[in-house]
């Protein structure tokens, strides 16, 4: 989500820089809505995208599977396929499907899952970027198809990052072709604190010699902001984390900019604050179209 918010406003997301915003169509069938909907709201508070609020609104489109109380889009199909295409917005530029397997038909009998990859290589060849994130298989190893390899990010539960209070993963993806310079490998964090949202990256690609200046929050620095929203003294926190008192001073003043530099800039535009998921998409009345026009169940496949 963090990512779909980053290319909708035109910032850079750490790594990976930014040539301006983008239309972007995000279909989430992996989480729960409110929980997104919090999240997405704590992102948009983050100086980076509160500073540019009226791109975010105007350029992040949203299909929730869950808001929709949709039970099953299968985007191996036709039909949802067709239907998911009635749901995008005019011109966009990038669509993100956050969880591949939420979108393929479970196994059942002998109807075999179809994977939708070959529906994002049209989606490619009408100039319309797929970012699809699914689960890293032996067989997707390369040698795989240019399709899988193109269009497709791999993810799998980065050990160190903080799960206390966040997550992360390893992201890993195959380039294709000599123009394809973005890293392979990277680890991607992030954490929410009460309401504030922070991510990070860093690189896990032997193939970018040169060190990312990213920024990689520490255990420490996520357990000292926990402590202090509780309202331990400081001599306590020093003891627990193990650190002389005046590296927790400096630590809070650092905490202490930022967050005034956040509250600038929502200052300067009030809007930030009213990022909603109003664009969220209504797939599910063009499915239930499609099926009563086919007069069927909607199991055509591609």
């Amino acid at each position: 989500m963090v990512m779909a918010a980053a290319i909708a406003c035109g910032v850079d997301f750490g790594i990976y820089r930014s040539r301006g915003p983008r239309n972007v169509f995000f279909i989430s069938g992996a989480g729960h809505f409110e929980a997104d909907w919090h999240r997405l709201n704590s992102i948009s508070r983050m100086p980076e995208f509160a500073a540019a609020s009226a791109l975010l609104e105007r350029n992040l489109h949203f299909y929730h599977r869950e808001h929709e109380q949709d039970p099953c889009v299968d985007l191996g199909s036709v039909v949802a396929q067709e239907a998911m295409r009635k749901s995008m917005p005019n011109g966009v530029d990038l669509i993100i499907v956050d969880w591949v397997p939420a979108f393929m038909r479970t196994k059942m009998g002998k109807l075999r899952p179809i994977p939708p990859y070959a529906w994002f290589n049209e989606l490619n060849n009408e100039g319309i970027a797929v970012v699809a994130f699914d689960v890293l298989r032996t067989a997707d190893r390369p040698p795989a198809s240019e399709t899988v390899a193109a269009s497709t990010a791999y993810l799998t539960e980065d050990p160190h990052a903080p799960a206390q209070f966040g997550g992360g993963f390893l992201i890993e993806r195959w380039r294709v072709g000599d123009p394809d310079y973005a890293a392979r490998r990277s680890s991607f964090w992030h954490t929410i604190i009460g309401d504030e949202f922070e991510y990070g990256f860093s690189l896990a690609d032997p193939d970018h010699v040169e060190k990312a200046g990213e920024i990689r929050k520490t255990e420490r620095e996520i357990k000292l902001e926990v402590m202090l929203a509780q309202g331990i003294p400081q001599k306590d926190i020093a003891a627990e984390l193990g650190v002389h008192k005046s590296t927790i001073t400096r630590m809070k003043q650092e905490m202490e900019k930022a967050a005034k530099a956040e509250a600038e800039a929502e200052a300067r535009d009030p809007r930030s604050q009213m990022n909603s998921w109003e664009n969220v998409i209504p797939l599910g009345k063009h499915l239930r179209e499609a099926r009563r026009l086919e007069g069927g169940d909607g199991t055509a496949q591609s």
